[in-house]
């Protein structure tokens, strides 16, 4: 699976995921991040890799405690029907 955030030329590649579509751009014009699905399964790598996706995208990745629990709730929730 590739996501991608055109206006900002960021994709995030999920290599291993049999089933996706890849990125398939001009990687000269593109930073691709790419990642495998047990890093994105994982919450605290799935953290570093979001948080690097939103450094290249000129985001800022909330830092209080009711958001991080409610992510890491979501993640779970997410991974258990992967």
């Amino acid at each position: 699976m590739a996501l991608l955030w055109p206006s900002k030329k960021v994709a995030l590649d999920i290599v291993d995921d049999p089933t996706a579509t890849h990125f398939s751009g001009d990687e000269q014009e593109w930073k691709v991040v790419r990642v495998t699905c047990a890093e994105m399964d994982d919450y605290h790598s799935f953290r570093k890799v979001m948080e690097h996706v939103a450094h290249l995208l000129n985001a800022e990745v909330p830092k209080d405690a009711v958001w991080e629990q409610r992510n890491r709730e979501l993640h779970a929730a997410l991974m258990a029907h992967a």
